[in-house]
């Protein structure tokens, strides 16, 4: 076996993924990624560079580099620096709380370390330009191409699960996810659809192609799920059906991330004031 194959096995393998599961995360048939663990066939500069690109690695070492040795050498290494890790902990902090249902003291310990980064084990969570539309859907393209990865620490995921994060487009889902932001999601298996969490938020595709980021009321036992949005426009942001049978993949949202701040206050605040308003001047006519 060449270097290139039992480098991609190895990876694979240390991200505790299937050739399936890695296959649908890169955008790769499966009997091509196959092939290519096997050393029967190799990638062309298009894939070679999704590869690249997934793992975080350089052509170089993918290439020539055993990988499988290094991670061998860089675990012994670890073993003998954990031994002289060691930790700075400043006094406790004490917050009054602000809150005038919440009035005692909040303690909080700070933990700092020399190494912040040292011991800890991260995944590439793929960054894809899948066209998720957090409005009435949209068509994607045919296969999914990674154009960056998200880090995260291990413990924030599943283990030997597929993860994929998606760039949210439209506002049917302001204020709670902000056009712009990311969803980090979890590829649901089929046996799960039945149990998925009621009122959760998800990313649905169906058998047309079409992507929707949408509240979900799991009403499998009656034969479909409900998708909504979050807006309070329901005459723009209807909710609508889907039946088992027309639906491709499920996505777990578990992560969501943006640097916008949602604007509570003009979308809920405001309509809150209004409904107010109207209730005071019925009781003003009743007086």
């Amino acid at each position: 076996m060449d270097l290139f194959a039992k480098n991609i096995k190895f990876l694979r393998k240390k991200k505790g993924l299937s050739q399936e599961e890695i296959s649908t995360s890169i955008g790769f048939k499966q009997t091509a990624w196959s092939g290519y663990e096997r050393g029967s066939s190799k990638p062309n500069f298009s894939d070679l560079k999704k590869i690249i690109k997934f793992f975080a690695i350089t052509a170089t070492e993918l290439i020539e580099t055993d990988l499988e040795n290094v991670a061998l050498n860089e675990n012994s290494e670890d073993l003998k620096k954990a031994k002289n890790v060691a930790l700075n902990v400043a006094p406790t902090v004490a917050l009054k709380g602000v809150n005038k249902h919440f009035d005692q003291e909040l303690k909080i310990t700070i933990v700092g370390e020399p190494e912040p980064e040292y011991g800890k084990q991260h995944t590439l969570i793929p960054i894809t330009d899948i066209s998720v539309a957090a409005g009435g859907g949209q068509y994607n393209q045919e296969y999914i191409e990674n154009v960056e990865s998200l880090r995260l620490p291990e413990q924030f995921i599943k283990r030997n699960a597929t993860y994929l994060c998606f760039k949210i487009k439209g506002i049917s889902m302001a204020p709670t996810l902000q056009d712009g932001g990311y969803v980090v999601c979890r590829l649901m298996d089929k046996g799960e659809w039945a149990k998925m969490p009621d009122e959760c938020i998800f990313v649905v595709s169906d058998n047309e192609g079409k992507s929707y980021l949408k509240r979900v009321k799991n009403r499998f036992k009656k034969g479909f799920i409900v998708l909504r949005s979050d807006s309070p426009d329901r005459a723009d942001y209807p909710s609508f059906n889907l039946a088992p049978d027309e639906i491709n993949t499920i996505w777990y949202v578990e992560w969501y991330f943006t640097a916008k701040m949602p604007d509570i206050n003009s979308q809920y605040y405001q309509k809150l004031q209004q409904l107010e308003e109207r209730v005071d001047a019925i009781e003003n006519k009743k007086h």
